[in-house]
């Protein structure tokens, strides 16, 4: 139990010192070099570039305004307040591109895949582990731009070949019926 008692001590240890490094834990004002600020200001900014017009918001800025935003020779250039590319959100960056339009559009598709992902499940209980990874994807991308990583094109080729996988299965399943 003493050893349980140090790992706790250590554990709140390390938590407060992350925590401070992300905002003041006297008046809980987030930290000038904290990552989060940074993401906030960044948000701020880029829903700044929808001007308030209502064809930018539905339709948004076109393919990639999101990245190039931050090239120099750039109407409205942000390189000089950040220094990370891309929006650190895809939803926010899908956005800014492509408009609450194509934002709504997505989210449909994300919520027609977990469905799929769930249905498939009944066949296959080892399917859980799919919808998991899939969930924590939807919440790593409004914090990071996970679409544009590799990690994403794996976890796509992943589960095609999954779903190709299961599919055969069945067609092998119902030809020997």
């Amino acid at each position: 139990t003493a050893v349980t008692i140090v790992a706790v001590v250590v554990k709140i240890e390390s938590i407060l010192s992350r925590l401070s490094v992300i905002f003041n834990l006297k008046n809980f004002e987030l930290a000038q070099g904290s990552s989060l600020k940074w993401r906030w200001d960044a948000w701020v900014s880029y829903l700044s570039l929808l001007d308030n017009s209502f064809i930018n918001w539905v339709f948004g800025l076109g393919v990639g305004t999101q990245r190039f935003i931050l090239h120099p020779d750039y109407p409205n250039s942000l390189w000089r307040i950040f220094d990370a590319p891309g929006t650190h959100n895809d939803y926010l960056a899908m956005m800014i591109d492509f408009g609450l339009l194509c934002l709504f559009l997505f989210i449909c598709g994300l919520i027609v895949l977990l469905k799929v992902i769930r249905n498939a499940e009944k066949r296959d209980k080892n399917l859980y582990f799919i919808r998991f990874y899939f969930i924590t994807v939807l919440f790593i991308m409004l914090s990071e731009n996970f679409i544009d990583q590799l990690i994403m094109f794996v976890f796509i080729m992943f589960l095609t070949a999954i779903i190709r996988s299961k599919k055969a299965d069945m067609e092998s399943g119902l030809q020997t019926l």
